[in-house]
Order: C-alpha cells, then sequence, then structure tokens
C-alpha cells in the first residue's frame, strides 16, 4: 500500500515514523494480541495535530485523524473540508474515516481472505485501490490549504 500511495500522490507529506511503525514485531504484536489497541498502518503528517492515514484493524480503514478534544479548532476545520467526500464519517479521533469495502479480515481471516491475500495481483490491485480512494481524500484535503 505505501508503494501504491507513493505512485498514486505526488507531493505525500511526510510519514509519521512513530504512527507507521511497520516493523515484524509490531506486526507480530497485532496478529497476537486481540487486546492491543495501537494504531497501526500509515500515517502522513497533515499538520503537528492532524494526520492522512491507512490504518489496519480487523479490516483496513483510511482516515484523517485528528483529536476533537485536543485540536478542536482543526478537528472542526477538516470536519468540515471532509464532509462531503464519499463514504465517510467523523469520529472524536478523526474527522473523516471509512473502512475500505474489501470486507477482508485481516485479524482472522478466512481462506478466501488468504488466497486473496496470496494471489500477487490480487494484492497490488487492492492496495492501488486503496492508494486511489485515499488520493481522493487527500486532493480535498490539500485544496483546502493542508498540510500546515
Amino acid at each position: 500500500i505505501e508503494s501504491a500511495l507513493k505512485e498514486e500522490i505526488q507531493n505525500l507529506p511526510a510519514k509519521d515514523e512513530k504512527q507507521s511503525d511497520i516493523s515484524e514485531d509490531r506486526v507480530r504484536r497485532f496478529v497476537k494480541d486481540s487486546r492491543n489497541y495501537q494504531y497501526h498502518g500509515l500515517n502522513y503528517k497533515l499538520s503537528s495535530a492532524a494526520s492522512l492515514g491507512v490504518i489496519v484493524e480487523n479490516t483496513i480503514y483510511l482516515c484523517v485523524g485528528c483529536n476533537k478534544e485536543e485540536y478542536e479548532k482543526d478537528y472542526n476545520e477538516l470536519e468540515e473540508v471532509c464532509k462531503n467526500i464519499n463514504g465517510g464519517k467523523p469520529t472524536q479521533w478523526c474527522p473523516w474515516w471509512r473502512y475500505d469495502d474489501s470486507g477482508l479480515n485481516l485479524k482472522c481471516p478466512t481462506r478466501k481472505d488468504l488466497e486473496f491475500l496470496l494471489d500477487d495481483k490480487k494484492r497490488q490491485e487492492y492496495a492501488t485501490k486503496i492508494a486511489r480512494d485515499l488520493k481522493e481524500v487527500w486532493q480535498v484535503v490539500k485544496a483546502a490549504g493542508w498540510p500546515r
């Protein structure tokens, strides 16, 4: 997905290395610990308060992350900017987010999920689709003056 993002989005903001740790140890913790509430994925800085993300839980979701309680001004502005992006909705931590539409379960994958993920062509097409979906969000946010 990271490679596809770099191909699709020319001026992708700097990646937040702390929030984007994809080390083997972090992946193992994700798979083994059902109560692990750490975020896993790729986060790109929009400001010190906000990021553009591809997050892995049981499945993948796309988001503009910003904590409403801590950064209310940025949150409100981003929520307004993103309100018309297809399929998204706000939470306290994300002014805009939505699950990808693959239906993949990455925490407890089915046989079908594993067959899909083992197919190089399908996996690449999926990564490209995720990147294109996030590109739509990036274009809206960028047009509004982000990153800052």
